[in-house]
């Protein structure tokens, strides 16, 4: 049974039917159990504090402006030959606060993946074990856990609007994803993740995978997404 709960509440309870713009609420938070990911979680502390601005509290802020293919970020290589994909090199941090400035999204409007392969519907190329993703799918922002993590989608409907200008703020750390305006987190060991254990498939890196617009695998397009600020701490 679904129980409805006020924003709040959303952080302490194991799921929470949640939604954006007055759409119809949906669950956060699909595997109850907690093992693998997918439950609901709070905002962590130092994200908390540098989202309000905290002396010190971020390593570095910086901002990538998508139209121009900018970026002052250290932690940040745009792909030489498709600009719209970034690398985000979560070696020294912890995590990262990404506020995100969307406008007018048709398709894809961004992808956030620790595979190199990462499809849009979820999943990747099958090159590593670790190809979990945040994707906004046009108005509706995706959260899925990596494949093997058995762990079912999260979804959040109208989580921009449809047209003109929206901002969103979304903390994504080792096994943790919060939504700042929604006041919901999804965490666990299937989520993305920052150096995990070596596996079948070798050593995993400390790289994550923006697309800027459309799928990080490339086969996807979309777009909106004019420019994203970075607080890494």
């Amino acid at each position: 049974m679904r129980t409805a709960c006020l924003l709040h509440f959303a952080l302490v309870l194991s799921q929470c039917e949640i939604s954006a713009f007055g759409s119809d609420p949906i669950v956060l938070g699909s595997d109850t159990s907690g093992s693998q990911g997918g439950h609901a979680c709070a905002e962590p502390d130092d994200a908390r504090a540098a989202r309000e601005g905290a002396p010190g509290t971020c390593a570095s802020h910086c901002r990538i402006d998508v139209a121009t293919g900018f970026t002052d970020c250290d932690e940040v290589s745009l792909d030489t030959a498709r600009p719209t994909l970034a690398t985000l090199d979560m070696g020294s941090d912890d995590g990262v606060l990404l506020t995100l400035e969307i406008c007018d999204p048709t398709g894809l409007v961004f992808q956030l993946s620790d595979s190199t392969g990462a499809h849009a519907g979820g999943g990747g190329d099958g090159s590593t074990s670790h190809d979990a993703d945040l994707a906004l799918d046009g108005t509706t922002l995706h959260l899925r856990a990596a494949t093997d993590s058995g762990v079912s989608s999260s979804a959040v409907s109208s989580f921009v609007a449809t047209a003109g200008c929206t901002t969103r703020t979304i903390v994504v750390a080792d096994q943790i994803a919060y939504l700042v305006e929604t006041g919901a987190g999804l965490c666990g060991t299937g989520m993305l993740r920052i150096r995990p254990p070596s596996d079948a498939h070798g050593t995993p890196d400390a790289l994550w995978h923006l697309a800027l617009a459309g799928s990080v695998d490339g086969a996807t397009t979309g777009s909106g997404l004019r420019s994203v600020e970075m607080c890494f701490w």
